[in-house]
């Protein structure tokens, strides 16, 4: 997403993780919202469909870490 924005070839928005995660961070401009802003986080599964134990692992391991965003 961010190569064609450090060629000035468009824009995004993105979390401050995936800017600082980028190797050409000194190719971008990076603007602070003025008002932060947030989205709801949606965890969906088949309906009538038992989870497997993995994804039960999984399915918790996203809801601790979504708690720790707020």
């Amino acid at each position: 997403i961010l190569i064609p924005v450090a060629q000035s070839l468009g824009y995004t928005i993105l979390p401050k993780s995936g800017v600082e995660a980028f190797p050409q961070q000194r190719d971008l401009s990076v603007f602070a919202l003025g008002n932060r802003k947030h989205q709801d986080l949606w965890l969906i599964s088949q309906k009538g469909r038992s989870e497997f134990a993995r994804i039960d692992a999984i399915s918790e391991l996203l809801k601790k870490a979504a708690l720790e965003l707020e």
